[in-house]
């Protein structure tokens, strides 16, 4: 028994000295409540000896009922100090001006809502799902389970003294000597009491059992700290004599904006210029602290006639910082300048920038050079990507690299990407870049087109803007095939400038012109080729057939687009004229022009779009060796053998769904590329001898010409000179052919 009334009457005197500590300190106080900050010092003094004397209370009553309510009372004191503390740590660093009545209106909101939570604790128990009263030795104590509404308390209740301590500690570092100590002492008694909650929280108590609340303990510490921070410091003694002094050290017309701050850096003066600068009324800020006007980041208050620059809106301003000291040295504020000097650092950023291009292009050039030299070698398209990919990764310009084309089986817009490990490209499967799912539009998945038909390169930004990631897909062509995309990422802040993007253009036709060139040699070394033929009701490009009695008889093939091609077609038992007027109505079909007319018979000339099964054939790779109408359609093309023969017959029938594959047949004889006009010279590329082909059908070596060249290289879909690049390149092939083959003779 003796030792169960030691123990209570142990914690009651330390109760007793923590409550009569911080209750004469809220008496003292209110005693100098006229000075800054006092009132809100007495509040949260009079809170924490609330605190003490209902915790105390408690204690010694053993009466269930009676003791939850007066554990609830003890909740309401603590659910209000921090709010008092926040509002003393405001008004005593010189926030004054954020210390209103709707301010702390607000800031009391949850106490309200969390004291209305806690006494009616036991119809939902959301603050404490269970909360009993244990006594052990002699005390009654509390044994609780913490529920979801505790922990919100108790987030909000170390928040606020978060913040507040927060408050002070800045003080300390920023302010001098007269300021620093008693903001430290203030500092280490909340934190006293913040350390005791945390304690109490986790169950660090020194009896078994039940948790004991060690928070009113640790208010004597609290209130010793305080009350040294008050008669040895002179909490409340601040003598604000730097505004005379800085006054006269600025002229009121001064044209750059001059600002004059104290040593808690709050504004006592600004001139009128300094009042357009910032947008407000130069009386309306006094007493404001510094930041309210400008990121101090950009000021240096800790070195003298300190340099720095600032960005407002649109100008940039120079910020030069000087001390000012009272008559034995000391540093009681500072006078702050602002130049403006948008115009020198804009002549300045561009010059950066410029050079930065330059660098970068440099960068790319090298870079490119390199991936040429990597294509020398390749033999494969895979070889191709695992090229392009691993030196754009080795030279760690770019984040993530992608070489992708489009899976026969897969929609239009899906691309399959091979993304890069090590240098080494990976099958990425169906997968695209970026998060496509929901946007069918998205850049990395469809380039932009250009006027020419051809994509280009286009860039898209993912994310925030404080971390964003920019990324362009470069098409992968050649002449006016597509063979895929070359995707690539940065997360450079500028992205990707334009003459970046121009360059990496000009990578993708080279690696495009890889690709066709391997493509090229594979189809022209092959020991054998597949025929395929298909039959089909009607098609768009031989419409006469279907409606009269005639036959449409392929007669010549260019690819003038990627999805665009001129057909030649020989017309026999019916008016050419009259063959042309029907085709012109076919959906698809334009341009339609009639070559050569007698009678019932001629050629007539057409380009092809969108529904025919040709465009799908000798879009991706087959060679058309025969294509008749009469009764039907039927079309024989010759394909490599390692073609996939299901993936031809789905492009096919995509386009022409009535399209059947009626025979597959395979052939020893060599692929001639070019189709049905074979026989040229195997040097000529592809684009040359259409140049040739169309440029003869439309009667360009005819005196005088029937079409001129821009007529023929419209028909292409190319320029002019373009078209004369071709032509003349294939003419000197054709020559150099016939005149060596005649020297070979002689010999």
């Amino acid at each position: 028994m003796g030792s169960v009334l030691t123990v209570v009457a142990l914690h009651v005197a330390l109760l007793a000295v923590s409550g009569v500590t911080t209750g004469s300190l809220a008496v003292y106080a209110w005693g100098r409540r006229a000075e800054p900050g006092a009132r809100e010092f007495t509040a949260l003094m009079a809170v924490l000896t609330a605190y003490t004397v209902t915790h105390g209370v408690g204690m010694l009553i053993t009466d269930r009922s009676l003791r939850i309510a007066i554990e609830n009372v003890q909740w309401v004191a603590t659910l209000s100090a921090p709010v008092c503390w926040l509002v003393f740590a405001l008004a005593y660093t010189g926030y004054e001006e954020l210390v209103t009545p709707r301010s702390v209106a607000t800031l009391a909101t949850f106490p309200v809502v969390g004291s209305l939570l806690i006494w009616s604790n036991g119809l939902h128990g959301l603050v404490w799902p269970v909360n009993e009263v244990v006594v052990t030795q002699g005390l009654s104590l509390m044994a609780q389970q913490f529920g979801p509404g505790f922990h919100a308390i108790e987030a909000y209740v170390f928040t606020l003294t978060g913040v507040g301590a927060v408050l002070l500690l800045r003080l300390v570092v920023l302010s001098d000597y007269l300021y620093a100590d008693q903001s430290a002492l203030l500092v280490v008694g909340i934190a006293a009491l913040v350390l005791a909650g945390v304690l109490s929280t986790a169950a660090a108590s020194p009896l078994p059992g039940p948790r004991l609340d060690l928070v009113p303990y640790a208010g004597g510490i609290t209130g010793v700290t305080f009350g040294y921070a008050l008669f040895r410091h002179r909490l409340f003694d601040i003598v604000p004599a730097t505004r005379q002094l800085g006054r006269k050290a600025a002229l009121s017309d001064f044209e750059d904006a001059v600002v004059i701050l104290d040593a808690q850096r709050r504004v006592v003066y600004c001139n009128p210029a300094a009042g357009d600068l910032f947008d407000c009324e130069p009386r309306a800020v006094l007493g404001d602290h510094v930041d309210r006007l400008v990121d101090t980041d950009a000021v240096g208050f800790e070195t003298e006639d300190a340099l720095g620059e600032l960005r407002l809106a649109d100008s940039t301003y120079e910020v030069r910082t000087s001390p000012i000291t009272d008559r034995e040295g000391r540093d009681i504020g500072h006078t702050v300048i602002f130049s403006d000097i948008t115009g020198r650092k804009e002549r300045e950023e561009r010059l950066r920038r410029q050079r930065d291009e330059l660098e970068e292009l440099d960068r790319i050039n090298a870079l490119i050079r390199d991936v040429n030299q990597a294509l020398v070698g390749a033999t494969t398209r895979e070889e191709i990507a695992g090229a392009v990919c691993g030196r754009l990764v080795e030279a760690d310009q770019y984040g993530a690299v992608w070489i992708g084309d489009r899976p026969a089986d897969a929609p239009e817009e899906l691309y399959t990407y091979h993304a890069t490990d090590g240098g080494k490209p990976v099958d990425g499967g169906d997968t695209a870049v970026g998060d496509t799912s929901s946007d069918d539009e998205h850049p990395a998945i469809l380039p932009t087109t250009t006027d020419s038909g051809v994509p280009a390169a286009t860039e898209w930004t993912e994310g925030d803007p404080d971390g964003a990631c920019h990324g362009t897909v470069v098409p992968l062509s050649f002449e006016r095939t597509v063979y895929g995309a070359l995707a690539l990422t940065t997360d450079r802040e500028d992205g990707f400038e334009d003459r970046e993007l121009d360059v990496l253009d000009e990578l993708g036709e080279i690696v495009g012109h890889a690709i066709d060139a391997t493509a090229s040699r594979r189809l022209l070394t092959a020991d054998g080729v597949i025929e395929l033929e298909f039959v089909a009701g009607r098609d768009p490009a031989f419409a006469p057939a279907a409606e009269w009695d005639c036959t449409v008889t392929l007669d010549g093939i260019v690819l003038a687009a990627a999805d665009r091609l001129v057909v030649y077609q020989r017309i026999d038992g019916a008016d050419p004229a009259v063959a042309a007027d029907l085709l012109a109505d076919e959906p698809g079909v334009t341009e339609v022009e009639v070559l050569e007319r007698d009678d019932d018979e001629g050629v007539v000339e057409c380009t092809v779009a969108g529904e025919s099964l040709l465009v799908p054939l000798v879009k991706h790779g087959a060679n058309v060796r025969f294509a008749r109408a009469d009764e039907g359609v039927r079309v024989a093309a010759e394909v490599a053998p390692d073609v996939d023969v299901r993936t031809v017959v789905d492009r096919v029938q995509s386009v022409q769904p009535d399209a059947d594959l009626v025979a597959k047949r395979e052939l020893d004889q060599p692929l001639d590329e070019h189709g049905v006009d074979g026989g040229l010279d195997p040097d000529l590329t592809d684009r040359q001898a259409q140049a040739l082909e169309v440029a003869y059908r439309a009667g360009y070596f005819e005196w005088p010409r029937e079409h001129n060249a821009e007529e023929v290289a419209e028909r292409m879909d190319i320029t002019s000179a373009t078209f004369h690049n071709h032509l003349r390149k294939a003419e000197r092939t054709l020559i150099s052919a016939f005149f060596e083959a005649s020297d070979g003779d002689r010999t």
